[in-house]
């Protein structure tokens, strides 16, 4: 249904593909760059340089 609705916008299908590459491949290669882990930090107590109180996106 979306693909149809891209199509019938004028929206040519083979650049959503390339973007959706890229931005697959890019999230790909930041998660196996060293150093690299999945989850978040923030702080609870006290003050902590570089993190902040509130959950942010990464």
């Amino acid at each position: 249904m979306l693909v149809a609705l891209l199509a019938v916008l004028g929206v040519n299908l083979l650049v959503v593909v390339a973007l959706l590459a890229a931005l697959l491949g890019r999230r790909r290669w930041l998660a196996r760059r060293p150093g690299a882990f999945r989850g978040a930090a923030r702080v609870v107590e006290g003050d902590a340089r570089g993190l902040r109180r509130r959950w942010t996106a990464g």
